[in-house]
């Protein structure tokens, strides 16, 4: 079965063979201790086009401005957000105490016109004559009343139910008593019962035997 198998190629094969051997161990020593001499320049590198340094400059310096611009303007921004600007302190002032006004009422001018008129005297009420005066009503002025001896401010002097002037002028009994036929009856009741208050008999008739 595995007779017909062929042996594995070597790719590497024909590279060693191809590649030149390496130089002596002196050799490269000696290359070593040599200096170089500087090539001269090439004809076409001095006869090509030289760099442009012109506009790479110009770039340059526009980047730096730019930035150099982009710089300031960043540290004043930061500048002013970090002060805090202070308000200054406001002092309030107190209010005014204003005084109230008094207004002082202008005095009255007096003129002749405003003057009080004169006042007329009322004329005194004439009194009474003193004869005539009846302080108790009871028909005798207190004059009568004090020749008679009576009250002159109680219009039943004896309180037996007759007033003075009755007793006086009409039923011409004492004044001065309540009993005057000594009855045992008062001379009002004596009259109001048609009996004499001043002796037996009617009132006004005649005198019983």
């Amino acid at each position: 079965m595995f007779e017909n198998v062929k042996p594995p190629e070597d790719i590497f094969a024909g590279v060693e063979s191809a590649a030149p051997p390496p130089p002596p161990a002196s050799e490269i020593v000696r290359r070593v201790g040599e200096v170089v001499p500087e090539s001269a320049p090439s004809s076409s590198s001095s006869s090509g086009r030289s760099f442009p340094w012109k506009p790479v400059i110009v770039v340059a310096a526009i980047v730096v401005v730019v930035g150099s611009a982009a710089g300031i303007a960043y540290f004043m921004m930061a500048s002013k957000t970090d002060a805090v600007p202070v308000e200054p302190a406001v002092i309030e002032e107190p209010p005014a105490v204003v005084a109230p006004v008094v207004k002082t009422p202008p005095k009255a001018v007096t003129t002749p016109d405003d003057e009080m008129p004169e006042e007329t005297p009322t004329p005194a009420t004439t009194a009474p004559p003193v004869d005539t005066v009846d302080r108790d009503k009871d028909g005798l002025t207190d004059a009568e009343e004090a020749k008679l001896g009576t009250s002159p401010t109680s219009a039943d002097t004896d309180a037996d139910g007759l007033f003075d002037k009755e007793e006086v002028s009409t039923y011409k009994t004492n004044p001065l008593k309540s009993d005057t036929d000594g009855d045992t009856y008062l001379d009002g009741a004596e009259v109001k019962g048609g009996y004499n208050p001043n002796g037996t008999g009617k009132l006004f008739g005649t005198t019983a035997p």
